[in-house]
């Protein structure tokens, strides 16, 4: 390659362009020149030396975004460690299990979930065997201030292969629809890439960028180099609220608006929007998260003159694979993420490892020498994603088309079955978002003890109040066959959001098949849940052990002593009186606990002789005894020949049934 081959030097490139004076980077704090930020990577750097920081040093980096961020990340980089990028939104936990797994000896940490919440990090550093004196708080440090006035030192640049096949940073897969696994990345693609940006899009050196996601994720990085080493300044926004990106964005004049779908929909809809960017923005960038066309051109069309790119790319892959031209037409870049990248082969493969035709859908993969992860950090090599040819499969299903365009048409492991049909969750929501009304839609898959799979779609609404499930139902008819026609909405007031802005998808089908199974359980209980069913000689032996274990019941239900005591001599009476009247002969009495929403039943079924229990009455004492007890009493005749007596008993007033179950149910 050409030109600069690592980080660093781009940006010495930068100030051998005559760019030192150039604003490179702005926060809400404050700003650097190129040259300011060459020097305070060098003054870092020197002091990351100094605490013994070198080769192959595995170095967390654990703070929200700012420029000092950025700084420690070209420093770390320059000693030739290695940057371990870190979720600031991790619990104490979490973040102590990331530090044992990754090999952390140092940490560079700032403004963090822990230390907002007053957490002492040095005393969790130290649980997971990283020392006080290899623990540095960055986000007081003036880096311009203390660096201001030093020479630039000159610099030799790397060698290219030294470029590509030394690991750089551990980047984390997101961990929103799995466990976040370590990337382990080269410099060399990120500086590749953001050097041939503008084959994509020429205008990027007149552009004025604001990125609006955590640097800890890829596309955060590919957006601030592409910047930087284009000589553009990027506005970096800390703090990641709809309302401090709108304020960061109008202030400092930004011309681009770079963040994921997600928080793209919501700065349209807030009401500082209209008046502050509506007719600034000239360009949008997305990624991270697909968008439905419908949500896409919602977007685009709240903005006065804006042209919306939402792209492709994975962290495994270093950033982006696939991108649409700015020149592309609306309906190219609201249906394609885009053409492929340059320095990206890309192939559509199926199951057999086959490279599929043009216009086949099937699994895409992807192969390039200078920008694919070196494999998961400690993960075993049968359980890396390549491919004996070295592709990288990314699990994303698409096609590719004549002109090389890039379509997505779900993932892999999102597929839903029922009944056999393979059904992608992503062509559901592309047609349930045609509804004006509907926000967002996520659709996945729940159990189903027929067909395997049920569709489920989860949704948010401009108007709950307008939704209307039947007549949503009624519209996709005619869009998709029945069986991919979701069985249940569920309405929310808004998704979860992970850290980096993206729907949490984990969380959000937690909380799917939470509401699904009160939803299921609702359905259960209308008909009855069958809680046990014994088969009972017909002996006096049975009657004392069978009626203790329905009192033992009805205590666990939440009735009272007396109350169980009471159903315990119902059920006494209730045996007692088929084992001396249903048979002249030895039988069986199948006996049934079901429970109800307000009651539970206590059901006998035999083939002996008929109890018209309301008939007897006044003559036997059985029946008196259990028609002033049960709150209900019925009987139903079954096939062949077998009748049954069913016993009701309402519930105690604080007695929760789902509660109740939902344990049970859990426990078993």
């Amino acid at each position: 390659m050409n030109g600069p081959r690592s980080l660093y030097g781009a940006l010495i490139a930068q100030i051998e362009k005559g760019n030192g004076d150039r604003t490179a980077l702005i926060d809400n704090r404050e700003s650097y020149t190129f040259t300011d930020l060459v020097r305070a990577i060098d003054l870092c750097a020197e002091e990351l030396a100094g605490l013994g920081i070198g080769k192959g040093d595995h170095v967390g980096l654990w703070a929200q975004n700012s420029i000092g961020w950025l700084v420690n990340f070209y420093a770390v980089i320059k000693t030739g460690a290695v940057a371990v990028l870190l979720n600031y939104s991790l619990t104490d936990k979490e973040i102590s299990a990331q530090f044992v797994r990754n090999d952390v000896r140092f940490l560079l940490y700032g403004r963090n979930k822990l230390t907002i919440n007053g957490e002492d990090v040095i005393s969790i550093a130290g649980s997971a065997g990283i020392p006080a004196s290899c623990v540095c708080y960055i986000d007081d440090r003036d880096y311009k201030k203390d660096s201001a006035g030093r020479k630039i030192a000159p610099f030799t640049e790397i060698p290219e292969e030294q470029s590509k096949n030394e690991v750089a940073f551990l980047i984390f897969t997101t961990g929103t629809t799995s466990l976040p696994k370590a990337a382990q990345l080269s410099q060399y693609g990120l500086v590749r890439d953001s050097l041939i940006y503008d084959q994509i899009n020429p205008n990027v050196e007149t552009e004025v960028p604001c990125i609006a996601i955590p640097l800890f994720h890829i596309f955060a990085l590919i957006s601030v180099t592409i910047a930087l080493n284009n000589g553009v300044s990027a506005i970096i926004v800390s703090d990641l609220h709809v309302a401090d990106i709108i304020e960061m964005a109008s202030i400092h004049k930004a011309s681009k608006l770079i963040t994921v779908g997600a928080l793209h929909q919501k700065i349209v809809e807030h009401p500082d929007f209209k008046a502050k960017l509506s007719e600034q923005i000239v360009s949008l960038a997305g990624g991270g998260s697909g968008l439905t066309q419908t949500q896409f051109l919602r977007i685009e069309s709240a903005y006065k003159n804006a042209s919306f790119i939402n792209g492709y790319g994975m962290t495994e892959a270093g950033g982006i694979i696939a991108i649409p031209r700015i020149t592309d037409s609306m309906d190219i870049r609201s249906k394609a993420t885009g053409m492929i990248y340059p320095g990206k082969t890309v192939r559509i493969m199926n199951g057999n490892g086959e490279i599929l035709p043009a216009g086949s859908i099937g699994e895409v993969v992807v192969l390039d020498e200078g920008n694919l992860m070196k494999g998961y950090y400690n993960i075993p090599e049968d359980e890396q994603p390549f491919d004996d040819k070295g592709y990288f499969h990314t699990g994303d299903m698409g096609y590719i088309d004549e002109d090389n365009y890039l379509y997505l048409s779900g993932r892999i492991k999102d597929l839903i079955i029922r009944g056999g049909e393979n059904i992608s969750p992503l062509e559901v929501e592309k047609k349930i978002s045609n509804d004006g009304n509907i926000r967002e839609c996520k659709v996945m898959g729940v159990p189903h003890p027929v067909f395997g799979e049920s569709v489920v779609a989860c949704v948010t609404c401009a108007d709950d109040a307008l939704f209307d499930e039947s007549a949503i139902k009624d519209s996709l008819k005619g869009e998709l066959a029945s069986f991919k026609i979701p069985s249940v909405f569920f309405v929310f007031d808004s998704f979860p959001v992970a850290a980096n802005g993206k729907t949490d998808q984990r969380a959000l089908k937690i909380m799917m098949l939470n509401r699904y199974r009160d939803l299921e359980l609702k359905d259960r209980l209308e008909k009855g849940e069958c809680v046990f069913k014994l088969i009972i000689r017909n002996s006096f032996y049975n009657i004392v052990p069978t009626a203790s274990m329905l009192e033992s019941f009805a205590l666990t239900a939440g009735f009272g002593k007396a109350s169980a005591a009471e159903i315990r001599l119902c059920v006494e009476e209730m045996l007692t009186e088929r084992i001396i009247n249903a048979y002249a002969d030895v039988g069986e009495i199948s006996l049934k606990l079901v429970f109800f929403k307000d009651y539970f039943r206590v059901v006998f079924t035999d083939r002996g002789f008929e109890y018209d229990i309301h008939k007897d009455e006044a003559s036997n004492y059985s029946a008196q005894i259990i028609l002033g007890l049960v709150d209900a009493f019925t009987t139903s005749d079954e096939e062949d020949g077998y009748r049954s007596y069913s016993m009701d008993f309402i519930y105690e007033n604080s007695f929760d049934i789902k509660s109740f179950l939902k344990n049970r149910q859990e426990k078993n």
